[in-house]
């Protein structure tokens, strides 16, 4: 089985996958730059974890040769700043990795909480935040009309681990990990929610 963990930027997608990567039989790749990637020796399952609103296009490569965007970035933008990037550097489609994937898992985030997390780890403006947010937005909702999903909230997934990481196996057809729910539990910034 491969999964596709998806989200908009700074709604939870790293906590997510860190969660399911936590269990014995999966393994998920962060954000790989193209799809040519194997199952981790002895993995059952393997997955990938993809950020939406920045890096990738929704049904056409947008750049086959992504480090000639990645250079053409670099130009642009020679101190590397996060949210200056561009042009996408994903050499994959949304469409393509949808077709791929047998299982897709969304997670989603409070739109304040997402554009207030942009601004505060990454320093971009508002405005900036504000695009990426309503690109992912958009991203999202082509996803959701073109696959059968999983949604998970990031609240509740901090709230509530164990009760959304059984919705996450029944949905992946695997059985709970201790590990997926220590994963959950290193959050630092959910703490917030919990405390």
């Amino acid at each position: 089985m491969e999964i596709l963990v998806t989200g908009i930027s700074r709604s939870g997608t790293t906590l997510l996958a860190s969660v399911i990567g936590g269990h014995p039989d999966i393994s998920i790749l962060n954000e790989p730059l193209s799809t040519d990637y194997r199952k981790a020796v002895g993995k059952q399952h393997s997955g990938l974890k993809v950020t939406l609103g920045s890096n990738i296009t929704m049904k056409y490569i947008y750049s086959p040769n992504w480090f000639l965007s990645d250079a053409l970035n670099r130009l642009i933008n020679p101190f590397r700043k996060m949210h200056l990037r561009w042009l996408p550097i994903a050499g994959y489609s949304l469409n393509q990795l949808i077709r791929r994937c047998d299982g897709v898992i969304i997670i989603e985030r409070n739109k304040e909480d997402v554009i207030s997390s942009a601004i505060r780890r990454t320093g971009m403006p508002l405005w900036v935040a504000s695009r990426r947010f309503k690109k992912g937005t958009a991203q999202q909702n082509w996803i959701k009309k073109r696959s059968g999903y999983l949604r998970v909230q990031y609240e509740d997934l901090v709230r509530h681990p164990t009760a959304e990481i059984e919705t996450i196996c029944g949905y992946l057809g695997i059985e709970v990990s201790d590990a997926m729910l220590k994963n959950a539990s290193l959050n630092p910034y959910g703490k917030e929610l919990v405390g």
